[in-house]
């Protein structure tokens, strides 16, 4: 059940997730629609959250 990513670009679902997700929810989006590249971050929030976890 992974949600549904867009590109922020051509508004394309056809959006390649590479990276770890699980760890800081970071990692590298690439659409194969119109060849847009972004790098995600978690907020301080998220890593606030993770790092309480462990």
């Amino acid at each position: 059940m992974s949600e549904k990513k867009f590109c922020p670009k051509c508004r394309s679902e056809n959006v390649v997730i590479e990276g770890s997700m699980i760890e800081f929810s970071s990692g590298a989006m690439f659409c194969k629609n119109c060849g847009f590249k972004d790098v995600i971050f978690p907020t301080k929030e998220e890593i606030i959250k993770t790092r309480l976890k462990k």
